[in-house]
């Protein structure tokens, strides 16, 4: 916002840029956060009508009640205002060691919200700071 380098480059967008489908959760996290902002906003100035601009707290009441199925998951907020992690999917992901010492990151589990995290057995994780591999080498600090 304020921003007219950013501006021009937005203008610029074609519209197939435009309905490219984001990638990053972080990306799905912001269209998820606009997207619930603006059914808070439209929700908001229906019920307070024409005359003047929803109050903070007006809007914070909608945002409060919006439910639908975002690109990141279902979206609610609580009464705290804190997200629901109703249909939050989280890929996890590790380095491991192909055939011949060559390095790729591969899926190694999934955190699926309400249900926890589910691992691969089948992988063998590597663990950063070059201590050993293997499900029974989790080093004690995480790390």
């Amino acid at each position: 916002v304020g921003d007219p380098t950013m501006g021009k480059y937005v203008a610029a967008m074609t519209e197939q840029e435009l309905r490219e489908p984001c990638g990053s959760m972080a990306c799905r996290y912001a269209y998820d956060g606009v997207f619930a902002s603006a059914l808070a906003w439209t929700k908001a100035r229906i019920r307070v009508g024409t005359e003047r601009c929803p109050t903070g707290s007006e809007l914070l009441e909608e945002l409060r009640g919006v439910d639908f199925q975002g690109a990141s998951g279902r979206v609610t907020f609580g009464d705290n205002g804190d997200r629901g992690d109703a249909g939050v999917i989280v890929m996890i992901r590790n380095t491991v060691a192909l055939a011949g010492g060559e390095l790729q990151d591969v899926e190694i589990g999934v955190y699926v919200a309400g249900t926890g995290v589910q691992f691969d057995n089948s992988v063998t994780p590597v663990w950063p700071g070059g201590g050993g591999g293997g499900w029974g080498a989790v080093p004690p600090d995480g790390y």
